[in-house]
């Protein structure tokens, strides 16, 4: 599926640089979230775990955020296409790569269980399909909004579609259920649907002044920092933190673009898709190594290590494999490259 961006309108948002420069932000979050909790799960940060634990929450509270709105905003971009050309290109370009790197993980888990954090076996495969492993919840959930959005979205409008998600959302929160998939679904549904609204309303974020973009920064993550300390962890907290923290990221981005100091931040944001597949491998295996081979047990040299392993490891990774014709390690096999969109 080929996106036809339309530049003029701002709801193209990932094909505009700040959209990118978000993502690399918010991808770079994830790994240093990743990569501090590993290190607390191996005991190797006991005297910062405190703080660490309130930095980890911080940053979990909106990471994931950045890229629920950002798809939302898309899924409205594809609207022409035929429901079963539409739902196609998300299992290529979502549960593909769920299934490749799921089946990959698990089984480096499986094989060097005594050094990892997490005890794995072999019938961790089978739940692949209904239990998604660690980081891969992500794609499980989101094509899970995009098969809604076909559903509900395309016959009740973009309203109709926010209405139906938030009462999902809501049932699943008086429900108090926490297993599987679910709670995550819960979480991340309102803001696919909040995305989906931004995608269709006509505006521009570089039509916003520089000091409304500070202001947001500014008020955004220091509300997200706030809120940790005045709302317990639950349903609002997860949903204040994250529209919080994702408008400050925003503007953070634009803010970069505007300075030329974004380029870096665009391009993590291009791999994002491979970075999120392959990272916990990549900083995994070097704090193995520092412990198993070098005997290095300080913190800030597994959190340096760690995280530059889970940014660069898989972007190396994707490029050498796209120069041995074995792209298909991330992307579903194809004569024409995955476009923004079809992430």
């Amino acid at each position: 599926m080929r996106e036809q961006p339309n530049v003029t309108d701002c709801a193209s948002v990932s094909r505009l640089q700040w959209g990118d420069a978000a993502r690399g932000i918010g991808i770079q979050l994830v790994v240093v979230g990743h990569v501090v909790a590993g290190l607390v799960g191996a005991g190797l940060a006991d005297l910062w775990k405190d703080g660490l634990l309130a930095v980890i929450k911080v940053i979990y509270s909106f990471h994931m955020a950045v890229f629920f709105l950002l798809s939302g905003a898309f899924a409205r971009s594809l609207s022409a296409a035929p429901d079963r050309h539409y739902l196609a290109g998300k299992t290529r370009s979502l549960l593909y790569p769920y299934l490749v790197w799921g089946v990959l993980q698990i089984s480096l888990q499986v094989l060097m269980d005594d050094v990892t954090n997490k005890s794995t076996t072999w019938s961790d495969l089978i739940k692949l399909a209904y239990d998604p492993p660690m980081q891969f919840w992500f794609n499980y959930v989101l094509f899970i909004s995009f098969v809604l959005y076909v559903l509900v979205g395309r016959g009740a409008g973009v309203w109709g579609f926010v209405i139906a998600t938030f009462a999902i959302s809501f049932a699943l929160a008086l429900a108090g259920i926490e297993d599987y998939w679910l709670p995550e679904l819960r979480d991340n549904l309102p803001l696919f649907a909040l995305g989906v609204v931004a995608g269709s309303v006509k505006g521009c974020v570089k039509n916003v002044s520089n000091w409304k973009l500070l202001c947001v920064i500014v008020c955004g993550y220091g509300l997200t920092i706030s809120l940790h300390w005045l709302l317990s962890p639950g349903y609002l907290y997860t949903i204040f933190t994250s529209l919080a923290g994702a408008s400050a990221t925003f503007a953070l981005a634009e803010v970069l673009v505007r300075g030329r100091k974004s380029r870096w931040f665009e391009f993590v944001g291009r791999m994002s898709l491979e970075i999120y597949l392959a990272h916990v491998i990549a900083y995994a295996g070097v704090r193995i190594a520092l412990l198993s081979v070098f005997g290095i047990h300080s913190f800030p040299v597994h959190l340096v290590l760690g995280t530059v392993a889970g940014v660069a490891g898989p972007i190396l990774l994707a490029l050498a494999a796209n120069g041995v014709g074995f792209g298909f390690l991330f992307r579903w096999p194809r004569t024409a490259p995955l476009t923004p969109a079809a992430r």
